[in-house]
């Protein structure tokens, strides 16, 4: 399991929710509407952190 992880923020000021990559990788999977991210750019940050989707 990675440990990095992705955020989500509206500014910079204000709070800052933490989740797994997994979790987002699940929610753009099935979009279930919980995250936005691009799939191509999602694969590439799971690239560069060498996460393995196994």
């Amino acid at each position: 399991m990675i440990t990095e992880f992705l955020w989500e923020g509206q500014s910079q000021d204000e709070e800052v929710k933490w989740f797994s990559i997994d979790d987002v990788l699940e929610g753009c999977k099935h979009r279930d509407g919980t995250f936005c991210v691009p799939m191509e750019g999602l694969e590439t940050v799971m690239k560069h952190l060498g996460y393995d989707q196994a």
